[in-house]
């Protein structure tokens, strides 16, 4: 027997996490991160452990800076790419 815990038959991966937070000293269930990005959701992060929120925010950030300069080489390089398709493309037609 477990004393001071509810235990949900249902969902058995439920228990209650104490966090001592001023609002809510006790959360339940999953904690989720999920971006909105021109309207489209994005689930980055669920975890069931207790979520240290400002390590979260380093991590995320580092994520999507790491994510941002990649998309903005992949653009340089298809940039670069670009006038020599268009240069096949060209010349096929006169060929």
């Amino acid at each position: 027997m477990i004393e001071d815990c509810i235990v949900c038959i249902d969902q058995a991966h439920v228990y209650p996490i104490v966090r001592g937070k001023t609002t809510t000293k006790v959360e339940f269930g999953a904690n989720i991160h999920i971006p909105i990005i021109d309207g489209i959701f994005f689930l980055d992060q669920i975890s069931w452990d207790a979520l240290n929120e400002g390590l979260h925010m380093i991590n995320t950030s580092e994520f999507w800076i790491a994510g941002i300069i990649l998309v903005l080489n992949l653009v340089k390089l298809a940039g670069a790419a670009l006038p020599s398709a268009l240069l096949k493309w060209w010349n096929s037609f006169s060929a």
